[in-house]
């Protein structure tokens, strides 16, 4: 007997609530920003990002590169970037830039996937596995989501922002999130992408009125992957830089659909409080000891 929308959905809540970890060791900086100082997404710099954040939080030293297992051997002259990651509490939205050098440009991006609520799980679904086509629909990414951004011309502000598919695309609109881009030059190349994004505990590709938004505070930690894709030539990959483990979906061997897409692969991120403005840290009683647990990590 297939199983009903409502029987999986109380399957993955359960299995989504045991789950409480993701990959590696290292709890990354996600650093809270007051509405006073929030970047300008469509200022075609990062200059605004570097005067009020103390630092990047990731650089290409943290990052996999084509699977192999072993972060740091990305060959900088090939590709260099480092990542902002930041968090607005009155918006409840996570922020990102990434800013990209390239030896070669033909419109490299990246992919941005978030695990609001910590909870793990899977997030891809396929009929192949014995689920229906409306229950693929309903639960394709919910608990999880990928964003996807370039610096092209064919997106306001010379930027692209998709998520999920042509169904969920409102995801992507104000006030749920918003980007801009931009680049400079061929070989080499510069460019930069910055988005603001939402998380969701429950995503229903129905619209926001039927989805569940993730609560971002203060001390809390979420899953996070951002993964960068470089290639020296059109339609050809140079390699695929990861931050976590790999997720992807493909053919199997016996002609169906496997993947990678469960949210244990990402890795943690703390949203560390800021004590200016509007921030959380002037409104609650959360303590600075954010830092104590990010340096552990490293050790």
């Amino acid at each position: 007997m297939r199983t009903t929308l409502t029987a999986i959905a109380l399957t993955i809540t359960v299995l989504a609530g045991a789950g409480s970890a993701h990959v590696g060791e290292i709890v990354y900086p996600i650093y809270e920003i007051p509405t006073s100082d929030l970047p300008d997404l469509h200022d075609g710099t990062l200059d605004d990002w570097e005067a009020v954040l103390p630092n990047a939080s990731l650089s290409q030293n943290d990052f996999i590169r084509n699977n192999s297992g072993i972060p740091g051997t990305i060959d900088m002259s090939d590709l260099a970037f480092r990542v902002f990651l930041a968090w607005h509490n009155a918006s409840q939205r996570i922020y990102v830039a990434v800013e990209l050098f390239d030896d070669v440009y033909t419109g490299e991006g990246f992919q941005l996937r978030i695990d609001g609520d910590h909870s793990g799980g899977q997030y891809w679904f396929f009929e192949d596995e014995g689920y229906s086509r409306a229950e693929v629909e309903r639960f394709w990414e919910s608990q999880a989501q990928t964003y996807s951004a370039w610096p092209e011309e064919d997106g306001e502000d010379g930027a692209r922002l998709t998520a999920g598919g042509p169904e969920r695309m409102w995801m992507v609109d104000d006030p749920w999130a918003g980007a801009g881009a931009y680049q400079i030059g061929e070989n080499p190349s510069y460019s930069g992408v910055e988005v603001a994004v939402t998380a969701w505990d429950d995503l229903d590709w129905h619209g926001p009125e039927v989805s569940r938004r993730s609560i971002l505070e203060a001390g809390g930690i979420i899953g996070f992957q951002v993964v960068i894709s470089d290639s020296d030539e059109p339609m050809r990959s140079n390699g695929t830089y990861t931050l976590g483990l790999s997720t992807d979906y493909y053919r199997s061997e016996n002609g169906g659909w496997a993947h990678d897409g469960f949210a244990e692969n990402f890795v943690d991120g703390e949203l560390i409080p800021c004590y200016r403005g509007d921030c959380s840290g002037n409104t609650t009683a959360v303590k600075p000891d954010a830092w104590g647990r990010i340096k552990a990590s490293f050790r």
